[in-house]
């Protein structure tokens, strides 16, 4: 992968992750290199962490030199670029970029996607994640059930989603089972996290609220439209 040098306005700095294996910390961020496009980049030095955050903070254009990039897993059309030990972050003068600061809120105009893969890393109720990959479900296994302030909710839990990553269990809540076909793919916003249970078989009337632990994610959606991509 050739080494390249580009220079922007940096937004959307994550904390601190660790990779699946355990044996690697990370952050994400986002460097906008024009008027209208933002590039994601992952860093896996971490003690550059603070100094990208400060010119997010500061919103003092930044140059990344030594960095090198690689195909998304979401979208092989876009790659990502990769910042290492060996990368360099250096100010750059006002004069030097030629668009303005994009102020707009990046979580709802450009969402950030999170792989399946990344998914499994994040504690429950970390944060609410946007993931784009093919649905498979089974709208024939759809039930209602009675939540917390009593009313009765519909709820389909034999549905996964799919991206060039893996694959991973996803609940549809409510009016949202209506908006989704199987096998077609959607790009999901604002997506909760959850930890639970393995159980070796799970009873046609078992309870929903007896699955809490911390080995096996899954997500849940509940509330925001889903865009289909064709």
């Amino acid at each position: 992968m050739n080494q390249l040098r580009l220079k922007g306005h940096v937004h959307n700095v994550t904390q601190m992750m660790q990779s699946r294996s355990g044996s690697t910390n990370y952050f994400n961020f986002s460097l906008q290199v024009s008027g209208t496009r933002k590039r994601r980049a992952v860093c896996h030095d971490t003690n550059k962490q603070g100094l990208i955050a400060g010119f997010q903070d500061s919103r003092q254009p930044t140059s990344l030199l030594n960095i090198r990039e690689k195909p998304s897993l979401l979208d092989p059309s876009e790659r990502h670029m990769i910042l290492g030990k060996k990368s360099r972050i250096e100010p750059v003068n006002n004069d030097d970029i030629t668009f303005q600061y994009d102020d707009t809120a990046s979580t709802e105009n450009q969402p950030v996607l999170t792989t399946v893969d990344n998914v499994r890393l994040l504690n429950e109720n970390q944060s609410k994640v946007t993931v784009k990959g093919i649905l498979t479900l089974r709208t024939d296994s759809i039930r209602d059930v009675i939540m917390k302030n009593g009313f009765l909710v519909p709820m389909l839990d034999r549905c996964t989603i799919t991206d060039n990553s893996g694959t991973i269990p996803l609940t549809l809540w409510g009016d949202l089972i209506k908006q989704v076909a199987n096998e077609n793919s959607y790009s999901i916003t604002h997506v909760h996290v959850k930890k639970k249970k393995r159980l070796p078989k799970v009873p046609d009337n078992h309870s929903v609220h007896n699955h809490h632990s911390s080995r096996r994610t899954l997500l849940s959606a509940h509330q925001r439209i889903l865009r289909q991509f064709v």
